[in-house]
């Protein structure tokens, strides 16, 4: 009888990487548009904006959406495309393991655009 050699351990997985998460927020007037999320130059997402038309012929649309991101130093860019038109907004910021943070989009009534923590 052979001794019982001993068996392969099968390999380790390698734990996940913890995740951050990145709440964006956006309220806008556009008819139609198109919305672009970039984290260290990398597209996360492109969402097409619409909206409905309200009271006084005012139009409101929003967009809220929540992003798995990698923990640390992160660089931000939005870029906000409609009629023709194109913005665009940076930020960095830490993401902490396990913790969310709130990015607002904000587009002016002079059609400045800008981001904000909140």
């Amino acid at each position: 009888m052979l001794p019982a050699s001993p068996e392969a351990s099968p390999p380790q997985a390698e734990p996940a990487a913890a995740s951050s998460h990145l709440e964006i927020t956006f309220d806008h007037g556009l008819k139609s548009g198109l919305f672009v999320v970039f984290v260290d130059d990398k597209k996360v997402l492109e969402e097409a904006l619409s909206s409905k038309s309200k009271f006084l012929g005012r139009r409101h649309g929003s967009l809220h959406r929540i992003l798995p991101v990698d923990p640390g130093q992160r660089q931000l860019r939005v870029q906000l495309l409609w009629e023709g038109k194109r913005r665009s907004a940076s930020l960095s910021g830490e993401f902490k393991e396990d913790a969310s943070r709130r990015l607002v989009a904000h587009l002016g009534p002079e059609k400045e655009f800008w981001l904000e923590w909140q």
